[in-house]
């Protein structure tokens, strides 16, 4: 992922860049998925299960940011600037 985004970069190729951003959302994903599955296996207590609904509260409020985010971009699209007459 590193290196395809250093050669992206280098070779200024936006496919090979988001490419690699891509990935890195896949790695995100499977982590936060391993530390569901971690934690979910873990014995019910009150202290547990408190840290359980903090972590839970922060995982909604990104994906809930990151689908507000994804609304409002498709209600107020940004101007891509282009060199074509």
């Amino acid at each position: 992922m590193v290196v395809e985004f250093v050669a992206g970069f280098m070779s200024n190729s936006l496919g090979l860049i988001s490419d690699a951003c891509h990935m890195l959302f896949d790695c995100a994903a499977l982590a936060i998925g391993l530390y569901a599955s971690y934690i979910s296996r873990l014995p019910a207590n009150h202290q547990k299960f408190e840290s359980v609904e903090r972590s839970l509260c922060l995982v909604l409020y990104i994906s809930n940011d990151g689908i507000r985010e994804a609304v409002s971009a498709l209600n107020i699209p940004s101007d891509i600037p282009s060199d074509i007459p």
